[in-house]
């Protein structure tokens, strides 16, 4: 068995995973000096939630109750982590398609927070 194959796969899936959670605490520290609301994974979840149809946003309340928004937040930061580390995977074969996704995460993150009511531009840094 060819180990340093699947050990190469492995550390690009770590970089890739270690990559987005840096990003996350980047994002979150710039929005705690700019606009709390900001932050990647608030702006991220606020965009969810507008997004959402009602019966189903009150059918989750009535199931978590007052755990609707962190456990939200939580499920969110594991699909943004999971999907970091698979860029990190992608990045080592197929370079190219990996760099749009990061353009592509960046610029959701981006529109989530822009789209926000009383957020500017700015809101795009974090």
């Amino acid at each position: 068995m060819n180990t340093a194959h699947a050990d190469s796969s492995r550390a690009w899936t770590l970089a890739g995973l270690l990559a987005t959670l840096a990003g996350l605490g980047v994002g979150h520290l710039a929005a705690a000096f700019a606009a709390p609301r900001a932050a990647p994974l608030s702006a991220l979840s606020d965009a969810v939630i507008a997004v959402v149809p009602l019966e189903v946003s009150h059918w989750f309340i009535e199931l978590v109750g007052t755990l609707d928004k962190p456990l939200l937040i939580a499920g969110l930061a594991v699909g943004v982590a999971v999907a970091g580390a698979g860029i990190g995977r992608l990045r080592r074969t197929r370079p190219w398609p990996a760099r749009a996704a990061v353009v592509g995460f960046a610029l959701i993150g981006a529109a989530a927070a822009v789209t926000r009511p009383g957020l500017g531009a700015a809101a795009a840094v974090p």
